[in-house]
């Protein structure tokens, strides 16, 4: 037994394991299980896919729990911090059928049809707040019932000279 475990952490540990319903929170009992075996933090790392400096602090934070605290709180996921969802409460999906309905052309674009990171920059503009992502327009355009598909050209006079141009072949 190895880095400051004692005799009963490896038993509490894999009841732990045992009960975790999370994966996460698994993974995370289990790179303190095998540090507890004695591995060390870099083969631990390499095992859980993790950086040593992660191992490192769950190992710590299981060393500072309180005396009786559940081990699943102590390796609960923690609020993450990252882009707000992007809101446009301003533009319905009525707003936005609309809008998909009109020419960009006729907006000011110089483009004959709606591409995502056009539209994505005429809501930024409406809306002055953050600019879309691409999933999130395609993922809002979805449940819509819009599909993007490139343009499919049809000529719309055959050519007179098809036939013999198939025959030279």
């Amino acid at each position: 037994m190895g880095f400051g475990f004692r005799a009963g952490d490896r038993r509490r540990l894999r009841q732990a394991l045992g009960r975790s319903g999370n994966v996460r929170r698994f993974r995370r009992l289990q790179a303190v299980l095998w540090r507890a075996e004695g591995r060390s933090a870099a083969e631990v790392a390499r095992l859980a896919r993790v950086s040593r400096s992660s191992v490192y602090g769950w190992c710590a934070a299981y060393r500072r729990r309180q005396p009786g605290q559940p081990l699943s709180a102590l390796f609960a996921e923690k609020p993450r911090s990252g882009r707000p969802r992007w809101a446009a409460g301003h533009l319905n999906d009525q707003g936005l059928q609309t809008l998909l309905h009109q020419s960009p052309l006729a907006l000011g674009y110089q483009s004959a049809g709606w591409t995502l990171p056009l539209l994505a920059t005429h809501l930024q503009k409406l809306g002055g707040g953050p600019r879309p992502s691409r999933a999130t327009l395609q993922r809002r355009l979805h449940t819509l019932g819009w599909r993007w598909k490139r343009p499919r050209y049809v000529f719309t006079h055959p050519d007179p000279q098809q036939a013999k141009k198939n025959a030279l072949c």
